[in-house]
């Protein structure tokens, strides 16, 4: 895809968002804390783009969202 950029923080408001796959891209800075409200997420792929936070993060989607499963390494 070669997406650039931040993760914009209203991605949190994709309430229905069941996969995001990422991944393979120049996506840059934190990862948004408002993906954690997506309670339906089930699949979650960022690996290979320079985000920071993504450990702490990781512990997040386990203790918010524990059926999701993340595709490390970040």
């Amino acid at each position: 895809n070669q997406l650039t950029g931040r993760i914009p923080t209203h991605i949190g408001q994709l309430a229905q968002l069941t996969e995001l796959f990422i991944h393979d891209n120049q996506l840059t800075g934190p990862i948004p804390t408002e993906l954690l409200s997506l309670t339906r997420l089930s699949v979650l792929h960022f690996h290979e783009n320079p985000l920071t936070g993504t450990d702490d993060f990781e512990r997040l989607v386990q203790t918010h969202i524990p059926g999701c499963s993340m595709s490390p390494p970040f």
